[in-house]
């Protein structure tokens, strides 16, 4: 397993967003009431990338179709469908993810 960066912690505030390009994947990084959280940028439901999406009440809504998804779950209740959500992992004075 390995450790992949992705920012610095001190950069990290509520309401901070990126889109990073890793090792084939399109990810999503943000923080949202103190909680930092890496998910796939891509709906599950058509593939909209999730970097403009409204985040209210907890929820991240698509940007193109509205679905919401629990930011802490990845569910979307009314739907059925889930984001690929990845833990966040912190070494030295970055977040990142681990690659097994």
């Amino acid at each position: 397993m390995r450790f992949l960066a992705l920012e610095k912690q001190h950069r990290m505030h509520d309401g901070y967003r990126r889109v990073i390009a890793l090792e084939g994947r399109n990810l999503l990084l943000f923080q949202h009431d103190g909680q930092i959280h890496i998910i796939d940028n891509e709906c599950p439901h058509a593939g909209a990338s999730l970097e403009k999406g409204s985040i209210q009440g907890g929820e991240l809504r698509c940007p193109w179709h509205g679905i919401a998804f629990d930011i802490e779950s990845g569910y979307a209740a009314n739907c059925g469908l889930q984001l690929v959500k990845y833990k966040a992992a912190f070494e030295q004075q970055s977040v990142g993810i681990v690659i097994e």
